[in-house]
């Protein structure tokens, strides 16, 4: 007696199985969801690479004048300029804070060394040092 297997047809490596031809209710939903999930990502990503090229074709469509397109281009990029300034001069700014209020509570420390005078002197300074970098750091954050 000899005993014959079949076997399934070998797929070549590095290909996908073919999907099943029939999905359970469940199996339709999810195959679908994540098409949505992939079809959004996909535009999405479309959607972020534009250029003003892109935005000038989509104005001609809408009878905008590519000047009007290609000023509002040059605003929009001088608005990112100019909230990368700030942040960077916020940082700096807020370096300068940092710097000034471990100065004076180092200076803390010595604090008692002092004349009366002297310490008066040294917390008038040292608190309008503060407020006033205090108050450059935070305009730059508005």
């Amino acid at each position: 007696m000899q005993l014959h297997h079949e076997t399934e047809p070998e797929q070549p490596s590095g290909t996908a199985a073919a999907p099943p031809s029939r999905f359970t209710a469940e199996e339709l939903n999810e195959v679908l969801n994540s098409a949505i999930v992939r079809h959004d990502q996909a535009l999405s990503e479309a959607q972020s690479t534009a250029t003003v090229q892109d935005a000038i074709k989509i104005a001609a469509e809408l009878n905008i004048p590519e000047e009007h397109v290609e000023a509002a281009a040059r605003e929009l990029q001088a608005r990112k300029e100019k909230r990368a300034r700030m942040r960077n001069l916020g940082r700096q700014r807020r370096g300068e804070f940092v710097s000034i209020a471990i100065s004076v509570a180092t200076s803390l420390l010595f604090f008692e060394d002092l004349s009366v005078h002297s310490q008066y002197l040294f917390i008038t300074l040292a608190s309008g040092l503060l407020v006033v970098t205090g108050l450059r750091w935070l305009r730059t954050r508005q």
